[in-house]
């Protein structure tokens, strides 16, 4: 859900989700090579989990 409510303000929530969204696929592939392992094998939604258990 998009909270704010001017046009402006969409646009930079979107940007600050893809953002996030990009952030998170690095690090989900930085950890792939850690492990060796294949990153289409580590799963976006735990991913998304444990950052925010982390923060």
């Amino acid at each position: 859900m998009l909270l704010p409510r001017t046009a402006v303000g969409v646009r930079q929530e979107l940007w600050s989700l893809l953002c996030l969204c990009q952030a998170l696929q690095t690090l989900i592939t930085k950890a792939a090579v850690i492990a060796a392992v294949d990153p289409a094998r580590i799963s976006f939604p735990p991913t998304l989990d444990a950052v925010k258990d982390s923060v």
